[in-house]
């Protein structure tokens, strides 16, 4: 029963109004109740029209209704009781249903926790008869490379440079994060010391994730949430239709497949990242494949990398890395999130101090408002912190890597205080080695050229942080 032991919910509608496109752009105006909303999406390097007449309408439509549906999904941190999809509901079929409820569950999970909301399984729906099966399309033996700018994407811009694939790059700008130019730009130097081909850009703009909705008197939420890397992926299937790519290549890294913690009332893991594990990157790359593009690969090439080995293999990216940033509060970077914390630790961690020093110009360590967050990453608190950040024991490792190289302040004292004995030779050590098990959704000719690569430099990463660890404090 989805609305099971929600009483408090009010019976919210989520409606489909009117869609539109142009050339460049997919425009959606959406209703909550008696609320309005709209999300616009415009591309580079698309025709919308051109792409209807090579494809069809009837599937192009169908492909507009999933790039809808995988955005209008953040609205379901409303807790609506029902989703009409109006003039796409044809599309809206048991497979859909299945992978939508998979990917609600999933990435809603921390939210359903911040929200007391331990048994809402999402709005109610019609099924529509099925929509039909995947089409074939050319291909250009070229490969699509996500880039968020981070240190991930300088790894993996770097990784596939060295597997000899062919790629174009994709970036993505969301109107939550500040200006479209302003992201593109920042992602742009990062990408300027990769070797891709064309340049691709999508730029969203929204009007709801940061809108005052949450302070209305008869809202029953106090979170917003959406399921922004499957809605991303959805989105930019109009490129692989226009490009003929063969791949679409992300750099998720392994930590991410680890939840944050185990809810006791539900018994099920609840992982912030759960959209970029290896289980909703095979469900994402099955769906698509067997229902909209035939022959669709979708995988993660950092999905064998732990954080420890992407911080040190982006160490032999200087120019690059002087670049990326990961904050989602105030870009390149607030110095007061979670993730600011923990990349700036990292950076000291595995960095020349002189590089980190240009990056943040002064140390967190010491910040009152930074030290509840460092507790959290070293995983003393209720749960690991609800951030794209590495494993409790990564953390560690960093703190004691900057211990030992004489890094001071009050956090680390908390460290200290906190006593916590790992084995830091042999954690290190595991951390630097690659973990093939994860390994089997990249396919095997870009791994066998990959590995020999990332293996040789973590190797003589091992052998500098191993010197270090040794290093008397």
């Amino acid at each position: 029963m989805r609305l099971a032991t929600v009483a408090r919910e009010r019976a919210v509608c989520v409606s489909f109004g009117a869609f539109d496109r142009e050339h460049d752009r997919l425009s959606y105006r959406f209703t909550i109740d008696e609320a309005a909303f709209s999300i616009s999406i415009r591309y580079e390097n698309v025709d919308f029209f051109e792409l209807e007449r090579r494809f069809g309408i009837g599937f192009m439509r169908r492909l507009y209704f999933h790039i809808g549906a995988f955005n209008a999904n953040q609205y379901l941190s409303l807790a609506p009781a029902r989703i009409n999809f109006g003039e796409f509901a044809e599309y809206a079929d048991a497979a859909f249903e299945a992978l939508w409820q998979t990917i609600f569950l999933r990435v809603w999970g921390q939210w359903r926790y911040q929200n007391d909301l331990p048994w809402y399984e999402g709005p109610a729906f019609g099924l529509a008869a099925s929509a039909g099966g995947p089409i074939a399309y050319p291909r250009a033996r070229t490969a699509l490379l996500f880039s968020g700018g981070g240190k991930d994407s300088v790894v993996g811009q770097a990784a596939l440079a060295a597997s000899g694939q062919r790629y174009d790059s994709l970036s993505y700008s969301h109107s939550v994060y500040g200006a479209a130019w302003h992201q593109h730009a920042l992602i742009d130097k990062v990408l300027d010391f990769g070797t891709q081909g064309e340049r691709n850009r999508i730029s969203v703009f929204d009007d709801f994730l940061d809108s005052p909705i949450l302070s209305r008197e008869d809202s029953t939420v106090a979170t917003l949430c959406a399921a922004e890397t499957p809605a991303s992926v959805f989105m930019s299937l109009p490129l692989a239709l226009a490009a003929g790519y063969d791949d679409f290549v992300v750099a998720h890294e392994r930590s991410a497949d680890f939840g944050n913690f185990t809810w006791d009332v539900t018994g099920e893991e609840i992982n912030h990242q759960w959209g970029k594990t290896l289980a909703a990157e095979r469900l994402l790359s099955s769906y698509i494949s067997t229902r909209l593009l035939e022959g669709f690969r979708y995988y993660s090439l950092l999905k064998p990398f732990s954080d420890v080995a992407i911080f040190s293999l982006a160490a032999a990216e200087p120019e690059a890395l002087r670049y990326a940033h990961s904050c989602n509060t105030l870009k390149p970077w607030c110095q007061r999130c979670a993730k600011c914390i923990y990349i700036w630790l990292s950076y000291r961690a595995y960095l020349p101090p002189a590089f980190v020093a240009n990056i943040f110009p002064e140390g967190l360590l010491d910040r009152p408002e930074n030290r509840r967050w460092f507790h959290e990453l070293l995983g003393l608190g209720a749960h690991r912190v609800f951030d794209c950040v590495g494993l409790p024991e990564e953390v560690r490792l960093a703190f004691e890597l900057c211990r030992r190289a004489g890094v001071r302040g009050a956090a680390m004292t908390d460290f200290e205080a906190a006593a916590l004995d790992e084995p830091y030779p042999e954690l290190l050590a595991r951390c630097l080695t690659l973990d093939d098990s994860r390994a089997f959704n990249i396919p095997a000719p870009v791994w066998r050229a990959v590995r020999p690569w990332a293996a040789q430099r973590l190797n003589s990463a091992l052998s500098r942080l191993n010197e270090q660890l040794l290093v008397a404090t």
